[in-house]
């Protein structure tokens, strides 16, 4: 099976390593670099298909682009040559109202011609499934190519079937909808998450990461070290702190870790307190003391939380009645899933689809918004080998 590499054509290893991701999952990232000749010519571009939804995440789409770019202008190198691609249009736009030009819409994407293929959603973003896309997809997978999702652009990814058996990451907006609709595809809690071809981050931090990540152990960490220092510069100081503790929960006991993820893991049939005990292989009194000192509240208002959260997320992404959210939230009972829910929120359940609803159809329409072209961020086709 592949794995997550890009065979750059660049001396900056003498041999070829392979290096574990350190990321939760068994697949580990092959670094095949191969050395050129004395007077060779520059490598050639990695080409990278960015695949845009509607209403995507401009500062995550940015924040990935900005990445690549600035490695072509550490290196001296076109390392990397960027084009992107409506799902329907060239024209998008994203969550700012602004629309994008593209390089063309999902017909003219040929996955043949890329090395890399990135799907970038945001939190208004379709989820439903786009045939076209998925065979696509589809298509790249099976020639070796490497598939990304950005916020929550795993899911047109999974609909295709293509995440394979690794853990994904996506926005937390959308953790509901994943974990009721691909029941059998693992989440995480980290910002990113890397498995064999597949690579995948839940925001515009994580999608820095997650690419600075990849071509440290490709290059070398010089590179990603530069491109740390000329897009991160105002917390430089903050940078390897924050790349370790990404995760709130790391710093929790394994016990209380083990619970919090159960307890996020069966909220359709939610466990008992002894059932969650019994799990982790510890007593009541001890996890109880875990969740007051670590969390300020008890097992059991936290679970109720996660369920309520879960259920706020189906309300405004899925076509659920508020009956069926309620029961896939672990409520039996609908009056007490409504009382609990608006204790939590201090608004009923049917009330907060009706806000919801009503933010999306007040947003301006996208004619009215200017055009912004990506075109001079690209690297010219003539410049790569």
């Amino acid at each position: 099976m592949n794995t997550l590499a890009f065979h750059i054509d660049k001396s900056v290893h003498s041999s070829a390593a392979r290096l574990n991701t350190g990321q939760p999952g068994n697949a580990s990232l092959q670094n095949s670099l191969t050395k050129q000749g004395r007077g060779s010519s520059s490598p050639r571009a990695k080409k990278v298909g960015f695949i845009l939804f509607n209403h995507f995440s401009m500062v995550t789409y940015t924040a990935a682009i900005d990445t690549l770019v600035t490695a072509n202008l550490v290196t001296g190198d076109p390392l990397f040559e960027i084009t992107s691609y409506g799902v329907a249009s060239t024209d998008v736009t994203c969550d700012l109202g602004v629309t994008v030009s593209t390089d063309g819409n999902l017909r003219d994407l040929h996955t043949e011609s890329l090395d890399m293929i990135l799907v970038c959603g945001g939190y208004r973003s379709s989820l439903t499934e786009q045939p076209l896309l998925s065979k696509k997809l589809r298509m790249a997978k099976w020639q070796g190519k490497i598939l990304g999702g950005l916020w929550n652009g795993v899911i047109a990814l999974a609909y295709a079937g293509v995440t394979g058996s690794g853990v994904i990451a996506l926005h937390p907006s959308s953790l509901s909808f994943m974990a009721e609709r691909f029941k059998d595809i693992k989440t995480s809690g980290r910002g990113f998450q890397i498995d064999e071809q597949i690579m995948t981050c839940s925001g515009p931090n994580s999608a820095i990461d997650m690419l600075l990540y990849v071509i440290k152990k490709n290059l070398n960490s010089r590179v990603s070290r530069e491109i740390t220092r000329i897009l991160l510069s105002d917390c430089l100081p903050e940078i390897e702190p924050a790349l370790e503790s990404r995760d709130d929960r790391s710093l929790l006991p394994e016990s209380l870790k083990t619970m919090i993820q159960l307890m996020h893991s069966n909220i359709e049939e939610p466990l008992t307190l002894d059932e969650l005990v019994a799990y982790c292989h510890t007593c009541k009194r001890k996890i109880q003391r875990q969740f007051q000192k670590y969390l300020n509240t008890s097992p059991c208002n936290y679970y109720i939380q996660v369920r309520l959260e879960h259920a706020r997320q189906l309300l405004m992404h899925s076509n659920y009645s508020i009956t069926m959210v309620g029961m896939a939230s672990g409520f039996t009972s609908p009056s007490h899933f409504s009382r609990r829910f608006k204790q939590m929120f201090g608004i009923s359940p049917a009330e907060v689809r009706k806000k919801y609803l009503l933010e999306l159809s007040e947003q301006p329409h996208e004619q009215n918004y200017p055009r912004l072209s990506f075109n001079d961020a690209r690297i010219p086709v003539e410049t790569a080998v």
